[in-house]
């Protein structure tokens, strides 16, 4: 009797053992479904963040879902749709904190920086602003001072933030520069070679970067902000080539830009460059067109296009490319 319930036990283990053989594979196949289909639900879009002050960029990277993505497309054409829709300063400013609640909503921003201290720098409360005086609009471009300016545009990049120490570079620049002019004088090279050669040195390393920094001591200043005044924006490119032989190729900036400010309403929408200054980096050029950009930067990775939220001391753009800031081997 005892041996006849053994024999009977092991035979039930057997039958469950094969029963278990035979669920596993159809059971490890659904949890691999299951598994699969979690991978492409927790595919996600790399989004940079970078909150833009006068002195330094705090920068982040977040992924956002589907949904997420989504939503945050549909917000950036809201405060497009907004903007050309508002008729006052006032209406400007909170269509910008509007936008920056809903930012913070999305938890896109970095938990350095709270959200009150993002619409400062958004608006510019920290800077002085004219009222608005009057509205007037440029078909092919537009240039305006002290303003709240907002778009999304390809083939824009920021530089910067510039810490200002012009009385430190200047007197040594200027000193540079007359000795090296001097020197061109005295042996008659200005219509040679290499006096051509130094004269370009002098206007990209010393003549440019004065300038630029005079104007924008004299901005920040007026803007109570004597030794940071934030970063640049530069819309469109050239690159230039390895190679003399090789022709330029350029790339303008491609979107829609809204700015009011002194000069009123600014708008414009389509292809257009920056037009203020001209940052030379190796085989590439960039041409600034805010400067003194402080407030929001939000770009897809990979992509060039990058949407802006902020407050610029100046901003200047035209659809045509600034031809004559080139140095002469760009066409």
């Amino acid at each position: 009797m005892q041996k006849s319930i053994i024999k009977k036990s092991l035979v039930c283990l057997v039958f469950l053992l094969f029963i278990g053989i035979g669920i596993q594979p159809a059971f490890a196949l659904e949890i691999n479904s299951i598994n699969e289909n979690d991978s492409s639900n927790d595919e996600k879009t790399k989004y940079i963040i970078e909150i833009i002050k006068e002195d330094k960029i705090i920068k982040q990277s977040v992924f956002l879902n589907e949904l997420e993505t989504d939503e945050l497309e549909t917000l950036i054409e809201k405060i497009r749709i907004d903007l050309n829709l508002s008729n006052s300063f006032e209406e400007t400013i909170q269509i910008y904190y509007n936008a920056v609640d809903s930012f913070s909503t999305l938890g896109i921003f970095p938990k350095e920086i709270t959200t009150n201290e993002i619409k400062e720098l958004s608006t510019g409360e920290n800077r002085e602003l004219d009222k608005i005086r009057f509205r007037s609009k440029m078909e092919n471009g537009f240039e305006n001072r002290f303003c709240l300016v907002s778009g999304s545009s390809s083939e824009t990049n920021s530089f910067g933030p510039i810490v200002l120490g012009t009385f430190f570079f200047l007197i040594p620049a200027l000193f540079i520069a007359s000795f090296i002019s001097s020197f061109i004088n005295r042996f008659n090279l200005s219509e040679r070679i290499i006096g051509r050669i130094l004269n370009i040195l002098i206007e990209i390393f010393i003549g440019i970067p004065v300038e630029v920094l005079l104007y924008l001591s004299v901005m920040s200043v007026f803007c109570r902000q004597p030794f940071s005044i934030g970063s640049f924006l530069s819309f469109g490119n050239t690159y230039i080539g390895i190679y003399p032989w090789e022709d330029p190729v350029h790339y303008p900036s491609d979107g829609w830009i809204h700015t009011i400010g002194l000069n009123g309403f600014q708008n414009y929408s389509g292809e257009f460059y920056g037009q203020l200054n001209k940052i030379w980096l190796l085989f590439s050029t960039y041409y600034s067109g805010v400067v003194g950009f402080t407030g929001i930067n939000i770009r897809k990775d990979e992509s060039t296009e990058v949407f802006y939220l902020g407050f610029g001391l100046n901003v200047k753009i035209e659809s045509t490319r600034p031809k004559n800031y080139n140095p002469g081997w760009i066409k």
